[in-house]
């Protein structure tokens, strides 16, 4: 999707908590067509740091003196019958899944206004807040993808919510590789 855009002249930046982009970002690197007016960036945030979130989301903002739209498609996968998680676990998801999905969205929002830019807002769900996925025990999961709906609902135009389908992403192989035993990575 950064590609995607970047390619039709959007200036994107990628938000991940690891300390520098994996694999997958130097691949797109090396396919993005650099002829174009667009550019790809890489900066680590970690969503559960709101402040840090903020200021972060601000400098792109005064940079570029506008911000037309965010993605915001934090998670974290954790497999768990519902009768094993704690306290603490259900609060980490939250404070990811939805808390920090919310205030990126929130923080783009309050730039767009800042900068008088007419903008777009897309929160990654996930088909499984629809339907649980067979052999995936992760009810934490899928009910705080599933709470991202009535955000784009309430919100109106210019925030929408995407369930995507069946589509293998990286996270999804290291979530099964970690169900088989194998190591993640």
């Amino acid at each position: 999707m950064a590609e995607a855009l970047a390619e039709a002249g959007g200036k994107v930046y990628t938000l991940d908590r690891e300390p520098s982009p994996g694999e997958y970002w130097q691949e797109a690197i090396a396919r993005f067509d650099h002829s174009t007016a667009g550019s790809l960036h890489y900066r680590q945030a970690d969503v559960s740091k709101t402040p840090y979130l903020y200021s972060l989301i601000a400098s792109i903002g005064a940079e570029h003196q506008r911000l037309d739209g965010v993605v915001a498609a934090a998670g974290i996968q954790q497999v768990t019958p519902a009768l094993d998680y704690s306290p603490s676990d259900v609060a980490r998801m939250l404070e990811i899944h939805y808390t920090g999905v919310f205030m990126t969205a929130q923080s783009a929002v309050k730039q767009m206004f800042k900068y008088k830019t007419r903008g777009s807002i897309c929160l990654i769900a996930s088909m499984s807040g629809l339907i649980a996925n067979k052999g995936l025990l992760s009810p934490v999961y899928n009910s705080l993808k599933a709470a991202l709906d009535p955000i784009s609902e309430e919100s109106g135009d210019g925030v929408e919510s995407y369930e995507g389908g069946r589509i293998r992403r990286h996270q999804d192989n290291v979530t099964l590789r970690s169900l088989a035993g194998d190591p993640p990575y």
